[in-house]
C-alpha cells in the first residue's frame, strides 16, 4: 500500500468500528421453497457490489417477485433483469448482464442452477470455482467464499475502498482488488467476517451521507417494472 503506516491505521480503524454494530444483511423473507441459499448469496453479493446493502435487499426482493425460480432468471434477457433492478440502480445494465452470465456458467458446469459442489469442495477449489464464474466480480466471489464457505477472504469494492481512503488508511487511487489482497494479509483466520461486516456498514453509511448531500431521489421512488412471469422448465 502506498500510504505510510497503513497497517497501523487499519488496525486503529477496526478498533473504532468494533463499537459500531454492523448493519445486518438479511435476505428478504420468507424464502421460497425452491431457493438454494448459496445461489442466492451469489446473486445478493453481485447486487451489493458497488451498491448499498439496502438497495441490494430491495432489488433481490423484486427479483424474487419477478421470476418463478433462478433458472427462469438465468434465461431472462438482460433488459428484463435490468428492469427488475430499476433505472437508478448502480451499473444496472452491466450488473444484469453479469448476473445472467454467472447463472448460465453455473448451468453449463452443473446442468442445473446449483452451487452445492462449492460447499463440498476444498477451500482452494471452492474459491477458484467462484472466481472463474463468468461475470462474477472479485468482490462477489470473495463475499460468497467468506460467508458461505467459511473461507478467508476480504471483499472490497470501490465503496469500501473509498471509505478506507476517507479514513486515511490508503490512497484513493488504490485498486479495490489490490486492497482486498492486502486486507486479507492484515487479518487472522476467523477475523475477516466481522471486519467485512463493519466495513460494509461503514461504507453504506458513507454512501448514505453522500447521497443526501447531493439530494438524490430515494431508491424506493424508482418503482421499477417487473416483467411478466414466463413458464420455464427447471432444466
Amino acid at each position: 500500500m502506498t500510504t505510510p503506516d497503513a497497517a497501523k491505521k487499519f488496525a486503529t480503524l477496526l478498533k473504532k468500528l468494533k463499537g459500531v454494530t454492523p448493519l445486518p444483511e438479511p435476505l428478504p423473507e420468507p424464502a421460497p421453497p425452491w431457493l438454494e441459499p448459496v445461489v442466492e448469496e451469489l446473486i445478493f453479493s453481485m447486487l451489493v457490489w458497488d451498491a448499498r446493502s439496502s438497495q441490494a435487499r430491495e432489488a433481490l426482493a423484486r427479483i424474487r417477485a419477478g421470476v418463478v425460480d433462478y433458472n427462469e432468471l438465468r434465461v431472462c434477457f438482460p433488459e428484463e433483469i435490468r428492469q427488475m433492478l430499476g433505472d437508478r440502480y448502480p451499473k444496472a445494465a452491466e450488473r444484469a448482464a453479469r448476473i445472467r452470465a454467472a447463472l448460465n456458467d453455473i448451468y453449463k458446469r452443473e446442468h442445473r442452477v446449483t452451487l452445492q459442489p462449492v460447499l463440498s469442495a476444498g477451500k482452494r477449489d471452492a474459491r477458484q470455482y467462484l472466481e472463474t464464474l463468468d461475470g462474477v466480480p472479485t468482490f462477489a466471489a470473495a463475499r460468497v467464499f467468506l460467508s458461505s464457505c467459511a473461507g478467508h477472504a476480504m471483499p472490497v469494492d470501490d465503496r469500501i475502498r473509498d471509505f478506507l481512503a476517507e479514513e486515511g488508511v490508503l490512497a484513493p487511487t488504490e485498486e479495490a482488488e489490490a486492497v482486498s489482497g492486502w486486507l486479507e494479509r492484515q487479518l487472522k483466520a476467523g477475523e475477516a467476517l466481522a471486519a467485512y461486516g463493519a466495513l460494509q456498514a461503514a461504507a453504506d453509511e458513507l454512501a448514505k451521507k453522500t447521497t443526501k448531500s447531493i439530494k438524490e431521489p430515494k431508491d424506493a421512488g424508482d418503482k421499477p417494472r417487473t416483467p411478466p412471469r414466463k413458464k420455464v422448465g427447471k432444466g
